[in-house]
């Protein structure tokens, strides 16, 4: 159920900063390349809540939403979504969509614990190796230099 709140809060952040005109000027679209999401406590079906969406940065090849679900100011649930612009011709690079957004590109201003999280094996597209399942994968979630309520203090 998270799954689908976080796009619907995509889709209503990408409407108030007008993306739909932007994405039809450039004649780009957007696509989701991974996701990270962290599971504090549940919600009990008709609980009210807040979804919080921003872009938060981006490297050299992708972009990043943060979103997260709270009520009663404590963290539900967070999410740090990657994704891309793509053309016709494929992925368009972030050099290329940050100065027609009308800023200067600056990969150097992700948040280093945003960096952490990309470096991760569920970022990384699984490589077809003989005999191998990406379900056997050992996951090490102990690389993050900060807490979730340390990152999301600042939305």
């Amino acid at each position: 159920r998270y799954v689908t709140l976080l796009d619907l809060g995509r889709f209503g952040y990408g409407s108030k900063i007008n993306m739909g005109k932007f994405l039809k000027t450039n004649k780009w679209s957007l696509t989701i390349v991974g996701t990270y999401n962290e599971y504090r406590h549940r919600l009990r079906l008709f609980q009210k809540f807040k979804l919080k969406t921003k872009i938060i940065g981006y490297d050299k090849n992708w972009f990043y939403f943060f979103q997260k679900i709270e009520r009663n100011n404590k963290t539900h649930m967070a999410s740090v979504v990657k994704f891309a612009f793509t053309s016709k011709n494929g992925i368009v690079k972030p050099s290329d969509v940050v100065p027609k957004m009308g800023g200067e590109y600056d990969p150097d201003l992700l948040p280093e614990w945003i960096e952490e999280i990309s470096k991760h094996q569920l970022f990384k597209k699984w490589q077809k190796k003989r005999g191998q399942c990406p379900l056997l994968y050992k996951i090490d979630l102990k690389i993050y230099a900060v807490s979730l309520e340390e990152a999301t203090a600042k939305l």
